[in-house]
Parts: C-alpha cells; sequence; structure tokens
C-alpha cells in the first residue's frame, strides 16, 4: 500500500484542490521502531490506514467518526507546513528513532521531511507540530484496535 500511495495522482482518488487543503491532498508519516517500521497514510478523500513493517494493520479506518476528524485535522496541519518539506527522493524507509514524512502535493509532486523522533517529541523540530498531528490519528486507530481486539 505504501508504493500504491506514494504513487497515487489526485485524479486516481477524485481530489482536487479546496479552501482548507490547496496545495496537500496526502500525507504519509513513517516511524521507525526496532522491530520494523509503522506507516500512517491519509489521503484526502478520507482513507485512512495503519500498517506495521512487520505484518498487520489497520485498513479504511476513516469512516470513523473520530479518525475521521483526526485525519482532516493532520491533513489541515501538513497543508500549513507544506513549505517546510523538501522535494522528495522516494524509496529509503526511516531508521529506527526516525520520522519520515511523505506529503503529497498537487503542483509540486511528493515532498519529504525528517527528522529524529526525540527532537520532535521534545518539540525543538519544525515538523514538531505535523508529528503530534499524525500522532493524534494514530492514537484515534489504536483505540479502534483496542476495541476490535476486546470484541
Amino acid at each position: 500500500m505504501r508504493n500504491q500511495a506514494l504513487n497515487l495522482e489526485p485524479e486516481d482518488i477524485g481530489v482536487h484542490p479546496s479552501k482548507d487543503l490547496k496545495h496537500v491532498y496526502g500525507i504519509l508519516m513513517e516511524i521507525g521502531h526496532p522491530d520494523g517500521v509503522v506507516t500512517l497514510i491519509v489521503l484526502a478523500d478520507g482513507t485512512v490506514s495503519l500498517y506495521y513493517e512487520n505484518g498487520g494493520g489497520l485498513i479504511g479506518a476513516g469512516g470513523e467518526a473520530e479518525v475521521h476528524k483526526a485525519a482532516e485535522e493532520f491533513l489541515k496541519v501538513v497543508e500549513g507546513h507544506h513549505r517546510h518539506f523538501q522535494e522528495a527522493h522516494v524509496g529509503k524507509l526511516p531508521e529506527d528513532g526516525q520520522v519520515l514524512f511523505y506529503v503529497l502535493t498537487y503542483r509540486r509532486g511528493i515532498l519529504t521531511g525528517e527528522a529524529s523522533e526525540t527532537k520532535l517529541g521534545d518539540k525543538t523540530h519544525g515538523l514538531t507540530e505535523v508529528f503530534f498531528a499524525g500522532h493524534n490519528v494514530i492514537s484515534e486507530l489504536r483505540k479502534i484496535e483496542e476495541f476490535r481486539e476486546a470484541e
């Protein structure tokens, strides 16, 4: 799904620049952990998915109200920070402790940003707000996972 998302054109998912999202139509936030990479994908068409490199994840959770709300906010935060990202060299995965962002834009193609999880967590990086907005989406997704596991 990662490669599929990175190769998406806005027309593929039926989205166009809007009042709130003039530049951005998607974001992939990848977090490196000792046991693999966690990839969060949020698209302007409402798609929200979380994947674990070692298998599993949560697909198609964007229809859940709280997830949808957090995902919309995440995209708006990314939109507000889109100038902080650079032209991407797509392909690499983050190392343990690193966070890698891939921003899908209407006019500039794929942009990227990278930082250590420590700097982002300590609020000493320009993409800290983006990181926390993405983590809010992950938190909402994990609530769904916990609920489903309890059933």
